[in-house]
């Protein structure tokens, strides 16, 4: 660059302020084209000025437009500074299992992890399952039935301590409970295993619990099947103890089916033993009784109280209407049922090591 003395355009040189004779002009080879001078061209600086103030401000704008444009400019120096300063990053860690690919867990990897964790948990239950081999399993299917094991267990000792048919108690507790031992009736007070109603279940404790270690519990209940209330809630309670709940079920049954049996001059089957679970072992006697003397009776008729709890046992569709079904038709329904159910669970003995039904001998 050069200096130049400007000449006042208007005022004489006298005039002019002295600190204005000096002005940055380009080198004398554009002095064609000046840039400063007496025509004006001051002007054309200051719009060049504004021109690059513009620019500068475009470009700041730019760079504040992109995602972390800005924080990169700035801190690229610094980090590139500090990179020597800072301690070395921990070593990337690795999902693995033995036969897995190892799999980074980076940011950009989730897909990745996803697949890592389902190999590992796959890879994990599988050697469960051979550190299980041999062990009993906690399920036993029984066609399209599922049973806790642990249930099986209790029903079939309880079947073995009376002396009962274990395939029939079964399917006792599958057709009262679906093998839920605290299940619980919405309509009534019935509860457990096999949903005894309170007053069934306080007669069957007073009458065999000293046979089954409920000595303090039968004592404690009257004549009259009366107990203190607090006591009468612990016994209660009781229903939901799968083995007890099955053991007092099979005594039960047991001892009124013997009964009902030498009445009618037969022994029952598996459907008229669950009548006698299900309607009560008088109600059971009058239906059996029936049933050879006059098997067109309506059922409803006979047994009205238990007809309007169990309707779709007692009556049958049609149209609109609902049709009485006779106590033969109900016996054969019965029949049905409970045939199908004994015969799902015949042999349900043989699933189970017999060391599995030894604690309780």
């Amino acid at each position: 660059m050069s200096f130049e003395a400007i000449a006042p355009a208007v005022r004489g040189e006298a005039s002019a302020p002295k600190w204005s004779r000096f002005l940055p002009v380009f080198d004398r080879a554009d002095a064609d084209r000046p840039l400063a001078g007496a025509d004006g061209s001051v002007h054309m600086l200051l719009r060049a000025f504004a021109i690059a103030t513009a620019l500068a401000f475009a470009l700041v704008a730019a760079l504040l437009s992109m995602p972390d444009g800005w924080g990169r400019f700035r801190l690229s120096e610094a980090s590139r500074a500090g990179a020597r300063s800072r301690p070395a990053p921990p070593p990337l860690f690795f999902l693995t299992n033995r036969g897995l690919t190892d799999q980074p867990l980076d940011a950009d990897a989730a897909e990745a992890i996803g697949e890592a964790v389902k190999a590992w948990s796959g890879s994990a239950d599988a050697e469960a399952d051979k550190n299980m081999a041999g062990a009993a399993p906690a399920v036993l299917q029984f066609g399209p039935v599922r049973v806790a094991r642990a249930i099986v267990e209790h029903v079939v000792q309880a079947a073995r301590t009376t002396g009962s048919d274990p395939a029939l108690l079964m399917a006792i507790a599958d057709k009262e409970s679906s093998f839920a031992p605290k299940a619980k009736a919405g309509t009534s007070s019935a509860s457990g295993l096999f949903q005894f109603i309170d007053s069934t279940w306080l007669k069957a404790v007073r009458m065999f619990g000293r046979s089954h270690g409920q000595e303090a519990a039968a004592q404690a209940i009257g004549g009259d099947y009366r107990v203190a209330p607090q006591k009468r809630s612990e016994i209660l309670a009781m229903r939901n103890d799968p083995y007890l709940s099955a053991v007092f079920a099979a005594e039960m049954l047991k001892h009124d089916g013997e009964r009902i049996a030498e009445r009618i001059g037969r022994p029952l089957t598996a459907g008229e033993t669950y009548l006698i679970h299900f309607l009560g072992p008088d109600d059971a006697a009058r239906f059996m009784a029936k049933v050879e003397e006059a098997p067109n009776t309506p059922a409803a008729k006979l047994l009205p109280r238990p007809a309007r709890a169990n309707k779709p046992i007692f009556f049958a569709r049609e149209g609109k209407k609902m049709k009485p079904k006779s106590v033969g038709e109900v016996h054969e329904a019965f029949e049905t049922m409970m045939g199908k159910r004994s015969d799902r669970y015949k042999g349900v003995e043989r699933q189970l090591p017999a060391a599995a039904l030894a604690y309780t001998e």
